[in-house]
């Protein structure tokens, strides 16, 4: 009989792999998984894989540690939590189950068989990376075989695995009513306080980082950290505060939420600054691309991000409006878009339209690239691998292919946490809305001008990690 999964319980969600992009992506797995670790690993859980109809069609052995793909996946992910060193003196604040039983034994209290699915089990074509099911007795979760689990890092399937024995307990996942996910979709706890699934994922994240010391593997501890604390919890955590960050005229970058937070004053001149899921991107005109992650560093950042940003010429970076980098990599420019596709650009040309930014589509909906156009429209410019599907007279004359804008008058806007809503002006100036489509100065920023508003989560505590 084809497992399935009662609707009370919800899976980890399908977009864990697009939230940490590269930090998820395993640089250097061993060929094999080491004897004597995969031989605690087995005496402590029995893993299986499942044939199409999910019946047990192998139990793992000793002599299967070369097997790889997502046998190796799991055994390198329960190997993890065994050896993560646990930290000195971790504050109270961040203590979690994980840090209170250890994380082995948090997971060998609540499971005891694993599961590996065949690449057809209807929950994980519905996108989950593994789940347990509502009526569970025997201990039991299921690792979904579909996606590319061998490629994560053992960190990021430890997180996997934590989660999912956690809803062992219960703790169903709740709607998500801000951050990323804020879209009819069930990817939040209540809070973290709760200590649901994705806070003990969040807390085994707390326990790596206070204790690791190859700073790589803290790096990414941290990135989940504060994509999980920005976007998973329905109520705030560690004091987080819902506003919008600002890039200035002079290439300097702020928070505000009523109050105005200096996150960075760069000398070198900044071409775009955008956001992918939440964590604001600065594109230089030299070539060089930075992220905030709640530390004053701004590190200069590395990988195909980089490189295909750097395919662009050096005009090219100073002419740049916006990029769109979620799915794919696309350059916005006043006469052309043009996206990356199998290594090769394709281009599309402007003649009637002139667009001013990339506009925010809901993550899991449209994929396609809509455009703000300097008439306050919004157009939906659909495209293929080597191909756009419609022409600028079809986009223009198709009420399909457009896309209502709240907020006309603006080239980009953001509501704050106590509902004001601020945009800026096509000169420059920071507006704050009165009714829809109609905007005044906001007085406290008098005539400093600025390129861009975002929607963006800060605390000083989260910096203060």
């Amino acid at each position: 009989m084809k497992l399935t999964m009662d609707k009370s319980i919800i899976v980890f969600s399908f977009i864990a792999s697009l939230l940490l992009g590269t930090p998820a992506l395993s640089a250097n797995s061993a060929e094999c998984v080491n004897k004597d670790s995969l031989s605690k690993t087995l005496s402590q859980f029995k893993i299986s894989h499942l044939d199409e109809d999910g019946e047990v069609l192998k139990d793992f052995e000793l002599e299967d540690a070369c097997v790889g793909g997502a046998f190796q996946a799991v055994a390198e992910g329960v190997q993890f939590l065994r050896k993560i060193p646990a930290p000195k003196n971790l504050p109270s604040r961040y203590a979690t189950l994980i840090s209170q039983e250890g994380p082995t034994k948090f997971l060998n209290n609540r499971i005891k068989e694993i599961h590996i699915t065949w690449p057809n089990d209807y929950t994980c074509e519905q996108g989950a990376l593994g789940y347990v099911k509502s009526d569970e007795t025997e201990n039991r979760m299921y690792i979904c075989n579909h996606v590319n689990i061998h490629d994560y890092t053992p960190l990021y399937v430890a997180h996997i695995l934590v989660h999912e024995a956690r809803h062992i307990d219960g703790f169903p996942h709740q709607q998500c009513i801000q951050g990323m996910f804020n879209f009819d979709i069930y990817a939040c706890d209540s809070s973290y306080q709760e200590q649901g699934s994705y806070g003990i994922g969040t807390g085994l994240m707390l326990y790596t980082y206070k204790g690791a010391k190859n700073e790589a593997l803290r790096d990414e501890a941290r990135s989940n950290i504060v994509l999980d604390m920005t976007n998973r919890f329905n109520t705030l955590p560690m004091e987080l505060s819902s506003g919008a960050i600002l890039q200035d005229t002079q290439n300097n970058i702020s928070f505000y939420d009523g109050n105005e937070t200096t996150l960075g004053e760069f000398t070198d001149e900044i071409s775009v600054m955008t956001s992918r899921l939440g964590t604001p991107y600065i594109f230089f005109k030299n070539g060089e691309v930075s992220k905030y992650l709640f530390t004053k560093e701004w590190p200069l950042l590395e990988g195909s991000l980089v490189d295909n940003y750097r395919k662009l010429k050096r005009r090219e970076m100073n002419e740049l409006i916006d990029i769109n980098f979620d799915l794919g990599y696309c350059f916005l420019f006043p006469k052309q878009m043009k996206c990356l596709q199998e290594g090769r650009f394709h281009e599309f040309s402007f003649s009637a339209l002139n667009p001013v930014s990339f506009w925010p589509q809901l993550l899991g909906k449209d994929t396609s690239n809509a455009i703000l156009n300097d008439d306050g429209k919004v157009y939906t410019i659909r495209d293929e691998i080597k191909e756009f599907v419609y022409s600028e007279n079809e986009i223009l004359n198709s009420s399909e292919l457009q896309i209502k804008n709240r907020y006309p008058g603006v080239t980009s806007w953001t509501m704050l946490g106590n509902g004001r809503i601020l945009g800026v002006s096509p000169e420059g100036y920071m507006m704050q809305s009165v009714s829809k489509g109609k905007w005044k100065r906001a007085k406290e920023f008098e005539d400093y001008k600025f390129k861009r508003i975002l929607p963006f989560m800060w605390s000083k505590k989260l910096e203060a990690l």
